[in-house]
């Protein structure tokens, strides 16, 4: 098939056109970097199915960018289990002929999906201490889909270690998450003053009569309520276990986690996705 003079110029004009696109859609650089060139790929070799009479060149480029985009953060999610489910739920068309405003939303909103889980996931992944933990729980998310006794075989562990790190590294991506989302808000109002324990409580799940009290709830607001790290670590532990129920073994025990993350917490509203970088 040969190209008009116009449509000629659309296909030189496609690398830039997809990158603004893929730019407004939430694409970081290098992901978008990618898909403009699979992109290009695919126009050039289905360029002979372009029907006029359905689309316009523009619409139909642009038409095949989404669905590049739809493939490779679909590949990325693999990784991720919980962002491929996403995926599934954003139900993008595969039809290449026309792009409805509500495809290019649900594909935004994909993007920010996983993009955003991305972030949280680099940042905990920066936070620990011990790599292999982290590497461990994406290994029973991605190839055994939870599956704590299969995935625990293949690590040559017991089922309860690799549970136990699991619920840990799933803690502190909640805690990540509300994090950065504080950050983002003291960066768009310009706040530049000192992280305070009100904010970093923010990071934990609210408590509420309806949620389960699990220990996210109620120790964070235990520490707060009896005084705080001040307080010195013996009595601040008694008094976490009165207040919440828990046995001193294990309220020693969550308090220690609880440091952990409000450390963590305090980081990421101060740095952001920076935290990941360094």
């Amino acid at each position: 098939m040969s190209l008009s003079q116009e449509q000629l110029q659309e296909f030189i004009r496609l690398p830039d056109r997809v990158r603004v696109e893929l730019r407004k859609w939430g694409a970081d650089t290098s992901l978008a970097e990618d898909i403009v060139q699979e992109t290009y790929l695919a126009v050039h070799s289905k360029i002979d199915s372009y029907d006029s009479g359905r689309s316009s060149f523009a619409t139909w480029i642009m038409a095949i960018a989404l669905n590049q985009a739809k493939t490779m953060l679909g590949q990325r999610a693999r990784e991720y289990k919980r962002v491929q489910r996403a995926f599934e739920a954003a139900a993008v068309n595969d039809d290449v002929y026309g792009v409805e405003i509500n495809q290019v939303e649900l594909a935004h909103k994909t993007l920010e999906n996983i993009e955003r889980l991305s972030s949280v996931l680099n940042i905990v992944r920066a936070c620990m201490s011990e790599d292999y933990l982290f590497e461990r729980s994406m290994l029973l998310m991605r190839e055994y889909d939870g599956n704590v006794e299969l995935a625990a075989a293949q690590c040559g562990v017991k089922p309860s270690w690799l549970r136990q790190s699991h619920q840990q590294i799933i803690e502190m991506a909640v805690v990540v998450d509300g994090a950065l989302k504080i950050h983002e808000r003291r960066h768009e109002e310009g706040d530049t003053s000192a992280v305070t324990l009100r904010q970093i409580l923010e990071c934990f799940p609210k408590v509420s009569d309806k949620a389960e009290k699990t220990w996210m709830k109620t120790v964070p607001r235990a520490i707060i309520t009896s005084g705080g790290w001040t307080l010195p670590r013996a009595e601040l532990i008694e008094s976490v276990a009165t207040h919440t129920g828990y046995s001193p073994v294990t309220a020693r025990h969550l308090v220690a986690q609880c440091e952990k993350l409000f450390s963590v917490a305090r980081a990421v509203i101060e740095q952001g996705t920076a935290l990941a970088e360094e």
